[in-house]
C-alpha cells in the first residue's frame, strides 16, 4: 500500500446555521494542501442529507428498506430513513494543491419548501440535516479519502396561516437534479494550484471514472461521452457565480422570519376564563396570542373576580408528541408523550393580580406534522381551590387566644382542597425568536489524514 498525502477539509455554514425550507443554504468549502508535496484531487463533491428516525416500540415504518439503500447507499446511518437526498454537487476536479496552498468555494443549495424541520428532543422521532463533503483521491469505488460532515438546522414549511405543512414520511422529498451553484470565493486562482494538460486517451478514461464515482449512466449522451447532463451549475467555471437561477439573486432568506415576526407583532392579547362549574376561579391573560422558539411568553393570573378561594396555581409550557393511529405500533390507538419545557408555581392566597413569564427554550423543536408523529404546544394550568361548602376563612384558620378587641388565628397543619387542572392551546410559530442558535457547530474539518486505498 502506497501512502498519499491528503487534504485537510474546512466546511463552514452561513447565517448562524439555520435556514428555513424554501430558502438558500450557504456552504464555504475550503481544500487545504499538505506542508511538504503536493495534494492530487481526482473528485470533491457536496450532497445535502437529510434522515429521520422513528421509536421503533411506538412507531411502524411505512418506508420500505430496499429503498433507503438506492436513494443514498453510504451516507444514511442504520435506522435512518431518508427525507432528503440531493444529487452530488462537483466542487473541483483533477486539481493538484502544491504545499501550504488551498482552494476556498462558495456553495448555495436551494432547499425544497416541503422539508419538516428538524426534530431533537423528541422521544418517537427525530428529523436532522448534514451537509457531506467527499474527497476522492483515486478512481476506486471505495469509500472516500476524506469526508466531512457538518449538520445544520432547518425551519419546516408552513402555509399561509404560518402553520406547520404536513409531511409524508413515506415518501422522501425528491430533489432530481442538481441545482446548486458553486463558485470560487477567490478573485484569482492561487499559484499553488498546479494543472497538467491530458491527452485524449488519458481524458476519455478519466471522464468515464468520474461517472462512475457520481453514479450516473455512462452511456454517451448527443454531447459526447462523459458529459453530465443533468448537473449543468455544479462545477466552477469562474471565479464569480454565473446566476442562471434567480433564487440566488432574490432576498429569499430571512421570509420566514419576517413573516412569523410580523404575524406575532400584529396578534392581540388572548384572555381565558376559567371555572368550576357556575363559579369563576380565575382569567389567564397573555400578552399575544402568537409565540416562536426563543421567546418568552408572559401573561397574568387575574383573581379579583374569582367566587371559590384559591391557595396555589401552578403554569406548565408543556410539548404534546402523539403517534397517529394509523402508525401506532397498536393500531387504533394514539400514542402520546408530554414533555415540560418551563413551568411556574406561585402561592396566590389573598393575591388579586399574579404575573408569569415562561421561557420557549431555543433548542426546542418547533411545531410540526407528519404522516405519522407530531408536536403541538399548550399551557397546562392546575389550581389548587378550597372545596366547596366552605365560604369564609374559618376553613383554613384556627383561633388560638380571643379577647374582646382582637383575635389571634394560626393556619391549620392540614387543609382540605381540591385540585382544577385545565389545558389552553397555544400557538407557537415555527421561526426563530430571541437567542436561536443553531444547535450545532459552524465549522468542521478532516483533521485526521487516513491512508486511501491503493491505486
Amino acid at each position: 500500500m502506497t501512502t498519499r498525502s491528503l487534504p485537510i477539509v474546512s466546511v463552514a455554514i452561513a447565517d448562524n446555521g439555520i435556514v428555513a425550507a424554501g430558502e438558500v443554504l450557504r456552504l464555504t468549502v475550503t481544500l487545504t494542501g499538505d506542508s511538504q508535496s503536493n495534494v492530487d484531487i481526482m473528485l470533491a463533491t457536496v450532497q445535502l442529507v437529510g434522515a429521520l428516525q422513528l421509536d421503533p416500540a411506538a412507531v411502524s415504518s411505512t418506508i420500505n428498506p430496499t429503498k433507503v439503500n438506492i436513494l443514498a447507499p453510504d451516507l444514511l446511518l442504520p435506522g435512518e430513513l431518508p427525507v432528503l437526498v440531493s444529487p452530488k454537487s462537483v466542487l473541483l476536479v483533477s486539481t493538484t494543491l502544491a504545499p501550504n496552498h488551498s482552494r476556498t468555494l462558495e456553495c448555495a443549495f436551494l432547499l425544497p419548501a416541503v422539508l419538516p424541520p428538524t426534530v431533537r428532543g423528541c422521544r418517537h422521532v427525530k428529523i436532522g440535516y448534514r451537509a457531506v463533503v467527499d474527497v476522492r483521491t483515486s478512481p476506486t469505488r471505495g469509500p472516500p479519502a476524506a469526508r466531512v460532515a457538518l449538520p445544520f438546522r432547518v425551519f419546516g414549511a408552513v402555509d399561509a396561516d404560518s402553520r406547520p405543512v404536513n409531511y409524508d414520511i413515506a415518501r422522501p422529498v425528491p430533489v432530481p437534479s442538481d441545482h446548486a451553484v458553486v463558485w470560487e470565493a477567490l478573485s484569482a486562482p492561487e499559484s499553488g494550484t498546479v494543472a497538467r494538460a491530458k491527452t485524449p486517451t488519458e481524458l476519455r478514461d478519466y471522464l468515464h471514472q468520474l461517472q462512475a464515482l457520481l453514479l450516473v449512466d455512462v452511456a454517451s449522451t448527443e454531447n459526447g461521452p462523459g458529459t453530465r447532463s443533468t448537473t449543468p451549475n455544479a462545477a466552477p467555471v469562474s471565479n464569480e457565480p454565473k446566476v442562471a437561477a434567480s433564487w440566488l439573486r432574490s432576498p429569499q432568506n430571512g421570509r420566514l422570519a419576517r413573516s412569523v415576526a410580523d404575524q406575532c407583532r400584529r396578534s392581540p392579547a388572548v384572555v381565558f376564563d376559567i371555572a368550576h362549574g357556575d363559579d369563576r376561579v380565575a382569567k389567564v391573560r397573555l400578552v399575544r396570542s402568537s409565540f416562536r422558539i426563543g421567546d418568552s411568553i408572559v401573561g397574568t393570573i387575574d383573581l379579583t373576580s374569582a367566587r371559590i378561594a384559591t391557595y396555589r396555581m401552578s403554569v406548565i409550557l408543556e410539548a404534546q408528541e402523539s403517534v397517529s393511529p394509523t402508525a401506532s405500533k397498536v393500531p387504533g390507538t394514539t400514542i402520546v408523550h408530554i414533555k415540560q419545557i418551563d413551568q411556574v408555581h406561585a402561592f396566590v392566597h389573598g393575591s388579586s393580580l399574579v404575573p408569569f413569564e415562561l421561557r420557549v427554550a431555543p433548542s426546542c423543536t418547533p411545531a410540526f406534522t407528519t404522516s405519522a408523529v407530531s408536536l403541538v404546544y399548550q399551557l397546562r394550568v392546575e389550581i389548587l381551590m378550597r372545596p366547596a361548602g366552605t365560604a369564609d376563612s374559618s376553613a383554613y384558620m384556627l383561633g388560638v387566644v380571643a379577647t374582646e378587641h382582637s383575635a389571634s388565628l394560626v393556619a391549620r397543619p392540614t387543609l382540605d382542597g381540591q385540585t382544577l387542572t385545565c389545558v389552553l392551546p397555544l400557538n407557537l410559530l415555527p421561526g426563530p425568536g430571541g437567542g436561536v442558535s443553531g444547535m450545532y457547530p459552524l465549522t468542521a474539518s478532516s483533521t485526521i489524514k487516513i491512508d486511501p486505498p491503493p491505486r
